[in-house]
């Protein structure tokens, strides 16, 4: 026995509004086509000399941040009611913005400070107590990931963060990257 939709579901699916679908491929080319340009950059960087005309223009168009931006570009292009398009944009933008500017701020932060402190006698004096406190080395990596990971709410971005600053750090701290890495994973 069929059971009807909620009542804020009736009158929107595509069938009753009279809107068509994008064709599939439509559908599908957001997704493909950032692939295969990243692919194709990959493939004639490894393929074609250095000066080749090819390698000059998929090093641009093949950049992850430019290949999703065209991805980006071909799904707003399926959306062909112009009120759609005018409602949901900003929005869009601004949900996107919101949800990638802490990333972005505090991974660029956190190379900032790792390249003044590779610049400073900091890094030794930074390694050097730590060294000298009793602490594990390890336990550095580990601090500073769980403290990326509480200020943004991404493990990713804790561990790129505590890598960053860790990297100056562990020539004098005895530890390999590795270990520092797996230390701020923290799992």
């Amino acid at each position: 026995m069929p059971s009807p939709p909620s009542k804020e579901f009736l009158g929107t699916s595509f069938v009753e509004t009279g809107r068509e679908l994008p064709s599939t491929l439509r559908a599908y080319a957001p997704i493909l086509v950032p692939l295969i340009l990243i692919a194709l950059q990959s493939v004639f960087k490894n393929t074609l000399a250095p000066e080749h005309i090819l390698n000059t223009i998929f090093a641009y168009i093949g950049w992850p941040v430019v290949a999703m931006l065209i991805g980006v570009a071909l799904c707003y292009l399926n959306v062909k009611d112009k009120e759609t398009k005018k409602k949901f944009f900003n929005p869009w933008i601004e949900d996107a913005l919101r949800t990638s500017a802490m990333i972005i701020v505090v991974t660029g932060l956190g190379g900032s400070l790792s390249e003044i402190l590779k610049g400073t006698p900091a890094v030794d004096t930074i390694a050097a107590s730590v060294a000298a406190s009793g602490i594990p080395s390890i336990f550095l990596p580990f601090v500073l990931g769980v403290i990326g990971n509480m200020i943004t709410g991404s493990t990713t971005v804790g561990v790129i963060t505590a890598a960053s600053l860790t990297a100056p750090m562990l020539g004098t701290l005895g530890l390999s990257a590795e270990a520092a890495m797996l230390a701020a994973r923290k799992k």
